[in-house]
């Protein structure tokens, strides 16, 4: 036990002391250790930004789509008329004896109608431009705005109590469609056939929106109305109601909304003027999975490429940093170091320029993901894989491209280096 304690104690002795030559060697030639760790540091960081951005993204899409109420799984369903001006003749799409049908249905566990909710924005509506058309939110206004305007007015309480065609837009707005901000003023955006007068132009800020993604708005593009306004001139009577359906624990939320669909399709109250149908999740989240999973790989493609490029740097500089030191080799072996240490410390210095590369990257990384998702509807998500992968590539690069040069080093032969 005594020779086992001694023994490792000077093993631990013996590597710190490689280890600090390792470091002072590396803070000798810091101009060309620093080099050397750009390739590692751009192809860790460009794999950690995409990696955080993507999980980031399918965060948010997973909280958006995947339909949990009070931690149960749900299901939305919807109805949809043959004729669409028939939705102001029907009272109910779901009626209760469709509930009660639906609940029956294995795998169901209750229904529920959602409440209705007034909007604060409407996703995907077109307005002209110059040369097409654009896909903006629109923002419905309750009350007076007390925006800090970029130039012009808020929308006052008179604009709302008398359904005044008012309207503040964004910058990128203004931009976009006059040129500037200033020549805004006093002209108009056309909504659903209705001139709106500009009368201010707030600076552009993103809206949180999951759904201006899926409905193809641009989220940095808004125009603010009075709801009264919207109410009075462009909305219609909406009596079609949506039904939430609980799904069992143990079953599959997808396979039990085919059933209920089938069930709703064949003897639902309304099935003959119209069609029920629900947000399939899984294939949206099926969609955005092949997206991400395609910018991953090319991303990890171009830094794979990047990585080996750094890779076979660290292999050239250890070559040249063993060519410059043959005599210290020499002189170290003269004294009694081993082979094993030779290599040991040159392997310990690949290492160590790839894993500080690799930590570097990986912070660069992060600061990059967290500066690009200010401009973006979410935030970046980051978590111990990124972390290990990060470590597990720079280590093994450092191992692979740095076991040949410290094999070389340790085979210098003694009696020729010092003749």
């Amino acid at each position: 036990m005594v020779w086992f304690m001694n023994k490792r104690r000077g093993f631990q002795m013996k590597f710190s002391v490689l280890l600090g030559s390792a470091l002072h060697s590396l803070r000798g030639n810091a101009r060309r250790t620093i080099l050397t760790m750009l390739g590692i540091i751009i192809g860790i960081a460009a794999v950690i930004t995409i990696m955080s951005l993507g999980k980031g993204f399918q965060k948010m899409a997973v909280s958006g789509l995947a339909g949990e109420d009070n931690g149960k799984v749900t299901v939305q369903f919807f109805y949809q008329p043959d004729n669409p001006q028939s939705v102001r003749k029907v009272e109910k799409a779901f009626s209760k004896q469709d509930r009660i049908g639906v609940e029956s249905i294995e795998g169901v566990s209750g229904t529920e109608i959602p409440e209705t909710k007034e909007q604060n924005y409407i996703y995907g509506v077109s307005i002209p431009t110059k040369k097409s058309t654009e896909r903006i939110v629109l923002g419905l206004e309750k009350s007076a705005t007390k925006e800090s305007l970029t130039v012009g007015e808020n929308i006052s309480q008179v604009d709302i109590d008398a359904n005044k065609k008012v309207a503040i837009i964004d910058e990128e707005l203004a931009k976009l469609l006059f040129s500037s901000p200033k020549q805004a003023l006093g002209h108009g955006v056309t909504i659903d056939g209705e001139v709106y007068y500009i009368k201010g132009v707030k600076p552009t800020s993103k809206v949180d929106a999951l759904q201006a993604i899926f409905t193809g708005a641009d989220p940095y593009k808004a125009v603010h109305i009075p709801a009264t306004t919207h109410q009075h001139y462009h909305k219609k009577e909406e009596n079609v109601n949506g039904l939430k359906v609980f799904v069992k624990p143990g079953y599959v939320a997808k396979d039990v909304a085919k059933k209920v669909e089938t069930h709703l399709n064949e003897v639902g109250s309304k099935h003959t003027s119209g069609k029920y149908t629900f947000i399939d999740v899984a294939a949206q989240m099926d969609i955005i999975g092949k997206v991400l999973d395609g910018l991953t790989y090319f991303v990890s493609a171009v830094a794979g490429i990047s990585l080996f490029i750094a890779g076979v740097g660290v292999m050239n500089m250890m070559y040249i940093s063993v060519s410059e030191r043959t005599k210290e080799i020499g002189i170290r072996r003269a004294m009694g170091a081993t082979k094993g240490s030779i290599q040991l410390q040159f392997l310990l210095e690949g290492i160590m320029i790839t894993s500080i590369g690799g930590i570097i990257g990986y912070v660069t990384g992060v600061l990059i993901a967290m500066l690009i998702s200010n401009f973006l509807p979410f935030k970046i998500y980051t978590d111990w894989t990124a972390v290990a992968l990060t470590v597990g590539v720079s280590v093994f690069i450092g191992i692979v491209f740095s076991v040949f040069p410290a094999k070389s080093a340790a085979n210098k032969d003694v009696i020729e280096i010092l003749r």
